[in-house]
């Protein structure tokens, strides 16, 4: 992993960076497949300073993506059926399937965030 910079996107040479902390996105911008199998958002509060406070993250894996507020329920959406995510899969309670789905994506989020 290495931190994506401007210069990597107009395809010059870069120095590798010490921080691993994203994957780089120049093999898609180049019409090869991507290195990750989800799509990952956090957060953060109003703050002027990057990285304060996360109040939530999404995680996508598939067709499906779950939301996470600090303060909340989760929710989960099948954005292949429900692409404008108006169905929340888990907001008259949750069936053994939709748990499986939400307790696979939470660990994901753990692994991602680690």
């Amino acid at each position: 992993m290495e931190y994506v910079v401007w210069v990597e996107i107009d395809f010059a040479s870069i120095i590798e960076a010490k921080t691993t902390d994203s994957h780089s996105f120049l093999p898609v911008l180049q019409g090869g497949a991507s290195n990750r199998d989800y799509i990952y958002v956090e957060h953060f509060t109003k703050a002027k300073t990057k990285r304060q406070e996360v109040y939530g993250w999404a995680l996508r894996v598939g067709d499906y993506k779950l939301i996470s507020p600090k303060r909340g329920r989760q929710k989960l959406f099948n954005l292949v059926t429900d692409p404008l995510e108006q169905i929340d899969l888990i907001a008259g309670g949750i069936s053994s399937g939709h748990q499986k789905i939400v307790d696979s994506l939470v660990l994901k989020h753990k692994a991602v965030t680690q």
